[in-house]
């Protein structure tokens, strides 16, 4: 039986100037009786402020939503006790929202996203007047993964992956532009893939308020990571800079 989160292994995924490419694998073709989806809190291999795990969340919430006929329980919604822990059904209080939704605690899906950094190196040659000169590059490059799998089980129903070169800070702040993009790439691949399967079943309509409310980034935290209501008391600065990249963020989500 495969389990969440493998081990991240190294993908010789190349990329194209059409964007970076992508890897879907899906784990069956039959219909699903799950009652909802749960979305965990993104997660970063590297140190990141709780509003850019929202952020990300907040992507994947919009996504599946926007695609599936299943209502769409967001990060807000529960705690995440023991991050660690590849059983959500332990190490998260998702059960406890799906009941407070009048739903079976067991029957949901749960769509993990999470990313990693890795370095790069690329060797360039060239030949002038018959001698051979070579060069040694070093990149900065992120590898994200979008996974959904059964809560109940374990079994993964469809991941994807891939990897993109990083450069300098986008419009509005993001940090990582090129995570953004390829983060919602894979969401766009894995949600595709599941909805047929639950089309099949002829599943519920969405249920509650499209989205995460603004109002959520300001008191939302992470074991670790203080809110941004805690982190305007220290630093109001760093707080504005935060609010700005937020709005920034939230008004490309509506965009696409």
């Amino acid at each position: 039986m495969r389990r969440l989160l493998p081990l991240l292994a190294p993908l010789a995924l190349a990329l194209s100037c059409s964007g970076p490419a992508t890897r879907l694998r899906a784990g069956g073709s039959g219909p699903l009786d799950e009652r909802a989806l749960v979305v965990y809190p993104y997660a970063f291999g590297w140190e990141e402020p709780a509003f850019r795990s929202l952020l990300k969340s907040a992507d994947a919430v919009a996504a599946a939503q926007a695609r599936l006929h299943l209502p769409v329980i967001p990060p807000t919604e529960f705690e995440v006790t023991r991050p660690l822990d590849p059983n959500v059904l332990s190490g998260s209080t998702a059960a406890r929202a799906m009941a407070a939704r009048g739903l079976p605690p067991r029957a949901f899906l749960v769509l993990r996203g999470w990313a990693e950094r890795v370095g790069a190196r690329t060797v360039t040659a060239a030949t002038v007047g018959g001698r051979t000169t070579s060069a040694l590059d070093d990149e900065s490059a992120v590898v994200a993964h979008v996974q959904i799998a059964e809560a109940a089980t374990g079994e993964v129903v469809v991941e994807a992956s891939g990897r993109t070169a990083t450069g300098d800070a986008g419009a509005g702040g993001d940090p990582l532009p090129e995570l953004t993009a390829l983060h919602r790439r894979l969401l766009a691949r894995t949600l595709d893939a599941l909805a047929p399967r639950l089309a099949a079943r002829g599943a519920a309509a969405p249920g509650g308020a499209p989205g995460i409310a603004a109002e959520a980034f300001e008191t939302w935290a992470q074991p670790g990571r203080s809110s941004l209501r805690d982190l305007a008391t220290r630093d109001p600065i760093a707080a504005a800079a935060a609010r700005a990249e937020i709005a920034a963020y939230r008004a490309s989500q509506r965009e696409r």
